[in-house]
């Protein structure tokens, strides 16, 4: 019962937790910086879409 609620709030996620520990501290860091990478992009693309013209942004959609 301790184990899976230190699991659980290592995770941050509902029972994501006890997933990372099987992946193992390495991966999990990578999975960390890929998972910063796409909101960091998507965060860009927010920008970008503001930027670009409502015309422009219609032929996209």
């Amino acid at each position: 019962m301790i184990a899976r609620s230190t699991a659980t709030s290592k995770g941050g996620g509902g029972g994501g937790g006890h997933i990372f520990r099987k992946i193992g501290r390495r991966s999990v860091m990578k999975a960390r910086r890929v998972v910063g990478r796409v909101q960091q992009e998507a965060a860009h693309l927010e920008v970008m879409k503001r930027w670009i013209p409502t015309s422009v942004k219609r032929e996209v959609e």
